[in-house]
C-alpha cells in the first residue's frame, strides 16, 4: 500500500470537481503577479500580498512560535489503521492520526453527503431553531359542524327570537347589545359564524341532514373559545373570518354591526321553502300555534301602546291576546287554533250547498217560483266550494262526477225530470243522499228566490246568513267565459287544486296551519278566484277574504326587509375578501402559519428518526433550496404540475413590471377581460333590478289611484352601473409592492425566459419570489375575478335602490290596514287587492329569480370558484409531494424524503375544501 494512503487521504474531501481538474488557476497569485509588474516598488506586492493584513490576523500571528512544533507526536500515540485503511480511534486513550486535507470543503452534492454522513445531534440542539420544531404531519382537526346558541332558547320559539332580536335589529350606533341579540352560530373549523336569519339556519340544517335538535346551548367555555357574542370586542389577530376586515370604516373601532357583517354566514333565504321548514324540524312553541314568521305585523300597523291602553273615551282596552303579545307584533291568527271560517272551509271544501230550496219535502212550485221565468228558479242557487269560494254549479255532468267520487247514490235519476228539477233530478237526489247541504233562509217569501233578491238573511245584499254569506259567490264573473263550474273546470280542480280530495292534508303544512287555512290553497289559483269575486261585487265577503290574505302579504314584506337588512354591507368587499389580495388562494403556497418542511428519514438499527432538512413558509423557497426536490420532476412533469391542474399561468416581464409599478401600463397591457359566472349574474342583476323597479312602479300607480293607499315614490330609472369598479382592487401585487426594489430586478431577469400566459412552470428561482408566485396565481383567475367585480358592482348599485323601495312600501303598510277598514266601494277593494298582489309579486320576484336571489347566487358562485381554485392548488401540491416521495436517484433514496404541510394551509383547506388528506407521501417511521 502506498505511503500516501497511510496518511488517510479522504476520497470525498480530496476529490476534485470537474471544474477543479481543468485549467486550475490560483487567482491570488495571478493578481499579485500582474500588480507587482505594474507597481514594482509597492512593498505589499513585492512580498506577494495584495494589501495589509487585518488587525486581527496580525495579532494572531504575533503569538505564533517560530519553527516547528516539538513534542506533540511524542506526547500522543499514533492511531492504527486496519487492513482496509480504516482508521480505528478510541476515546479511552490519547491518540493522533496523520491526515492530509487537500480541500477545506467537500465537492460532492450536499444530498449525497447527507446520505453518507450522520450530522444528527442528539444533544445541544437549539430549541429556537425553526428546523428543530417538532414535525406535525396532520394538524389536529378543529371543531366543525356545531350549531350553538349563547342563551337559553329551549322555552322560546326560534322564529320569534330571530324576528324580534335577530342580528338584523343591530343599528349602526349600537354598542352594548350582546345580551339583547339572539343568534345561532355555526362553527366551521374552529371559527364561529353568525347565522343571520332563521330561514338561512333551516337551509343550513337541512343540507347537512340535521334538524333543530342539533342546536345546543353553548357552555361558558364555548362562548369564550368561539366568541359567541356580537359585541364588537374581537381580536383580529386571534381569528380570520375568511379575510374579512372587522373595522370596515377604518376608524380604529369595531362596532357590533361591523363584527356581525364580518362574521355573518351568507344569507340563504332565497333557498328556503315551506317544505324545507318542515324538514328542519321547526315547530311553533307556545304561545304560538302557527309560525309567527307568517303573521308578522308591520311596525306601522301596530298599536303604539301595544295590546293595552285606553279607547277614545278613556276606557281600558281589553285585548284577549295581551299576555301573549303585549307589543302587538303579530296578527291574532298566530294564537288561534282555528278560526270559524277555517272550520267552515274544512267542512265544505269541495262540497255543495243550495240555498232557498224546499226542505225536507220537494215542492216544484217553490223551486220554479210558480212562474215560467227560469232566471229566478232555485236551481240557480246550487254552489260548490272551490278553494274557499262558492262557485255557481249548473252542469249535470259535474253533479254526476261529484256523486261518483263521493259515493252518493243517484241511481234514481230520471231524465224526464229535466236534469236539475224534480224529485228524481240530480239536485234532489244529491240532497237525499247527503251530498248537498240545504241552507234555508230566515224570513223572505216562499215564491221568491231569497238567495238572489228579497229581504231574507240569505240575500247577497243583506249578507247575514252565516254559511251562505261566509264566502264570496262567483256566478257571472268566471274567468273562463263559461258561467258556472263546467266539467273541464271541475276536473282541473280535482287534478290540480284539491290535493287528491284531501285539500287540508298537506304534510309540510300541518304543523303550522290548521285545516281550512287559505295557505293550503295554491296561491295563484286563490288569487284568481279572489279577483273574480271582486268583480262579482260582494263587498263584505271580499273584505273578509282580503283580511285573510293581508297577514301573509304583510309578513312577506316584513321578511323581505329582514333579508335586505341582513345582507352584507357590500358585495365588492365580499369579492375582495374571497379573491382579492388577502384571499386564501395566496395563503397555501405562502403559509401565514407554520412552515413547509422538507424532511428525511434517518435509519438506525432499531430506531428511525424524521429530520427536517429545510423549512420555510414559502413552498417554492423550500423547493429552490433543495436539489432533491427539483430533480424529482423532469421537464414534462414540471409542466404537468401546472398544466394538469391549471392553478396559475406564467407572467411575462412586461405584464409583471406593469403590475409591480401599478402605473398606466397596468391598465392597458394587462387589463383583464371579464369572464365566468360573474358576467352572467351582472346581466341578471340588471334585469332583476329593472323588474323590481317596474313592480314597485306599478304598485305606486295603483296606490296613486285611491286616497286610501300610501304614496310611494319610485325613481323610474335605475342607477348607472360601474361606479364602484375602480375601488375594487383585487390584484395582489399592486398594493405596496412598488417599494420592493428586488421585485424590479426580478422583472428584468424574467425577460426572454418566461412565455406569456402559459400553463407551464417558470424557472424555480422565479417561483421562489413571493411577488412573482402571487402574480402567476392571479394571472389564472384575473378574468373571472373581473367578472365577479362587475356583478358585485351591479349588486352594490342596485341593492340600495331596491332596498329603498322595500323600506318605503314597508313604511306604508299601516295605511293598508286602515284602507281595509275604510273601503266602501268595489273599486277601492279592487285597488287594495291589486296593491297587495303587486307587493306580494315584488317580494316573490326578489327571492325566486330576482335581485335578492341573484345576490345570493353571486356569493355562492364566488365561494364555489374559490373552492375550485383551492382544490386545484391542493392537487398540484400533492402531485409535487408524490414525486418527491416516490422518486429515487443515485444520491436520494426512494420514499425517504417528503414535504410536510404547514398548519395554516391545512386549516384553510379544512375550512373551504373538507376531506383533503395531508398525511400521505411522508416517510414511514
Amino acid at each position: 500500500m502506498a505511503k500516501s494512503d497511510k496518511k488517510g487521504n479522504n476520497r470525498f474531501t480530496n476529490a476534485a470537481s470537474a471544474e477543479d481538474k481543468v485549467n486550475q488557476i490560483d487567482n491570488h497569485d495571478l493578481i499579485v503577479k500582474i500588480m507587482r509588474e505594474e507597481f514594482p516598488d509597492d512593498p505589499f506586492f513585492s512580498m506577494g500580498k495584495l494589501g495589509a493584513e487585518s488587525p486581527t490576523l496580525q495579532a494572531r500571528k504575533s503569538f505564533r512560535r517560530k519553527g516547528n512544533w516539538k513534542g506533540t507526536s511524542k506526547d500522543l500515540e499514533e492511531a492504527k489503521r486496519n487492513s482496509n485503511n480504516v482508521l480505528d480511534v478510541t476515546s479511552q486513550k490519547n491518540e493522533y492520526a496523520r491526515y492530509q486535507l487537500a480541500k477545506a470543503f467537500p465537492t460532492i452534492d450536499d444530498e449525497e453527503l447527507d446520505d453518507l454522513l450522520d450530522e444528527e445531534w442528539e444533544y445541544f440542539e437549539d430549541p429556537d431553531d425553526p428546523e428543530s420544531e417538532p414535525i406535525v404531519v396532520v394538524q389536529e382537526p378543529k371543531p366543525t359542524g356545531l350549531f350553538l346558541v349563547n342563551s337559553e332558547s329551549d322555552l322560546r320559539d326560534y322564529h320569534d327570537l330571530y324576528i324580534n332580536n335577530g342580528p338584523h335589529t343591530i343599528e349602526e350606533a349600537d354598542v352594548d347589545i350582546a345580551d339583547r341579540i339572539f343568534c345561532v352560530f355555526y362553527v366551521n373549523n374552529g371559527t364561529a359564524y353568525a347565522i343571520p336569519t332563521y330561514k338561512t339556519l333551516e337551509v343550513m340544517l337541512v343540507e347537512r341532514g340535521l334538524s333543530y335538535e342539533s342546536i345546543v346551548e353553548a357552555t361558558p367555555e364555548q362562548i369564550k373559545d368561539f366568541d359567541l357574542l356580537l359585541d364588537g370586542q374581537v381580536d383580529e389577530d386571534d381569528v380570520d373570518y375568511g379575510g374579512a376586515s372587522l373595522d370596515q370604516d377604518g376608524d380604529g373601532e369595531v362596532t357590533p354591526l361591523e363584527e356581525f357583517r364580518a362574521r355573518s354566514y351568507p344569507v340563504r333565504d332565497s333557498d328556503w321553502s315551506e317544505q324545507l321548514r318542515y324538514r328542519s324540524g321547526y315547530r311553533p312553541r307556545a304561545p304560538f300555534l302557527r309560525d309567527p314568521g307568517d303573521y308578522i305585523k308591520p311596525e306601522t300597523a301596530r298599536s303604539t301602546d301595544g295590546r293595552q291602553g285606553v279607547d277614545e273615551d278613556g276606557n281600558p282596552i281589553i285585548d284577549v291576546w295581551q299576555k301573549e303579545d303585549p307589543n302587538d307584533r303579530y296578527f291574532d291568527q298566530v294564537f288561534q287554533k282555528q278560526t270559524y271560517r277555517e272550520r267552515l272551509r274544512e267542512q265544505f271544501e269541495g262540497k255543495m250547498i243550495i240555498g232557498d230550496w224546499p226542505y225536507p219535502t220537494y215542492k216544484g212550485s217553490e223551486v220554479d217560483m210558480d212562474t215560467e221565468i227560469e232566471s229566478d228558479d232555485a236551481v240557480l242557487n246550487l254552489r260548490m266550494m272551490i278553494n274557499g269560494h262558492w262557485k255557481f254549479t249548473r252542469s249535470g255532468a259535474v253533479m254526476k262526477l261529484y256523486a261518483y267520487l263521493n259515493d252518493y247514490d243517484i241511481a234514481g235519476y230520471a231524465p224526464g225530470d229535466a236534469g236539475r228539477y224534480g224529485v228524481t233530478g240530480y239536485i234532489q237526489l244529491l240532497i237525499d243522499a247527503g251530498g248537498v247541504k240545504v241552507v234555508t233562509p230566515a224570513g223572505g217569501k216562499s215564491k221568491q228566490n231569497d238567495a238572489l233578491a228579497g229581504d231574507s238573511d240569505m240575500s247577497l245584499s243583506n249578507d247575514a246568513e252565516p254559511l251562505w254569506n261566509a264566502f264570496p259567490h262567483i256566478v257571472d264573473a268566471d274567468d273562463d267565459g263559461i258561467k258556472g263550474v263546467d266539467r273541464a273546470e271541475y276536473q282541473e280542480y280535482l287534478d290540480n287544486f284539491n290535493n287528491g280530495g284531501s285539500p287540508f292534508d298537506i304534510e309540510h303544512l300541518r304543523p303550522y296551519e290548521p285545516p281550512g287555512s287559505i295557505k293550503y290553497y295554491p296561491q295563484k289559483q286563490y288569487q284568481d278566484l279572489v279577483a273574480q269575486a271582486i268583480a262579482q261585487e260582494q263587498i263584505d265577503a271580499i273584505k273578509e277574504q282580503i283580511y285573510e290574505i293581508w297577514p301573509g302579504v304583510a309578513s312577506n314584506i316584513q321578511n323581505t326587509k329582514i333579508q335586505f337588512d341582513a345582507l352584507p354591507a357590500d358585495y365588492g368587499n365580499y369579492v375582495k375578501k374571497r379573491l382579492g389580495d388577502g384571499s386564501p388562494l395566496y395563503k397555501l403556497m405562502i403559509s401565514r402559519s407554520g412552515n413547509w418542511k422538507y424532511i428525511k428519514k434517518k435509519t438506525w438499527p432499531g430506531k428511525d428518526k424524521i429530520k427536517t432538512k429545510t423549512s420555510n413558509n414559502r413552498l417554492f423557497k423550500v423547493c429552490n433550496r433543495k436539489l432533491g426536490i427539483k430533480m424529482s420532476l423532469n421537464e414534462r412533469q414540471e409542466r404537468d404540475l401546472v398544466k394538469n391542474y391549471k392553478w396559475m399561468k406564467t407572467v411575462q416581464r412586461d405584464k409583471f413590471a406593469a403590475w409591480m409599478s401599478g402605473g398606466a401600463a397596468a391598465g392597458i397591457a394587462s387589463a383583464p377581460v371579464a369572464a365566468g359566472a360573474g358576467v352572467y349574474i351582472a346581466g341578471q342583476i340588471s334585469v332583476a333590478a329593472a323588474a323590481a323597479g317596474a313592480a314597485a312602479f306599478e304598485a305606486s300607480l295603483i296606490a296613486a289611484g285611491t286616497s286610501l293607499l300610501p304614496t310611494i315614490t319610485v325613481t323610474a330609472a335605475a342607477p348607472t352601473l360601474g361606479a364602484t369598479l375602480g375601488a375594487l382592487a383585487t390584484n395582489p401585487i399592486t398594493i405596496g409592492a412598488a417599494a420592493i426594489v428586488g421585485a424590479f430586478f426580478l422583472a428584468d431577469k424574467i425577460i426572454g425566459e418566461v412565455p406569456a400566459d402559459k400553463y407551464d412552470l417558470p424557472p424555480w428561482r422565479f417561483m421562489d419570489d413571493n411577488w412573482y408566485l402571487r402574480a402567476c396565481i392571479y394571472n389564472e383567475i384575473d378574468d373571472y375575478v373581473e367578472g365577479f367585480k362587475q356583478a358585485a358592482d351591479a349588486a352594490d348599485t342596485m341593492m340600495p335602490w331596491v332596498s329603498g323601495m322595500i323600506d318605503e312600501m314597508y313604511a306604508g303598510m299601516g295605511q293598508v290596514d286602515d284602507a281595509l277598514l275604510n273601503a266602501m266601494q268595489v273599486e277601492e277593494f279592487q285597488s287594495i287587492y291589486e296593491y297587495l298582489l303587486s307587493i306580494q309579486g315584488l317580494c316573490e320576484e326578489l327571492n325566486d329569480s330576482g335581485l335578492y336571489a341573484q345576490g345570493v347566487d353571486l356569493q355562492k358562485e364566488i365561494d364555489a370558484y374559490l373552492k375550485k381554485q383551492l382544490k386545484r392548488q391542493y392537487n398540484a401540491i400533492q402531485f409535487l409531494r408524490k414525486r418527491v416521495y416516490n422518486k429515487g436517484m443515485w444520491f436520494k433514496k426512494k420514499k425517504k424524503y417528503g414535504i410536510v404541510w404547514p398548519k395554516g394551509p391545512q386549516n384553510i383547506l379544512n375550512s373551504y375544501v373538507p376531506g383533503c388528506k395531508f398525511d400521505n407521501y411522508i416517510p414511514k417511521v
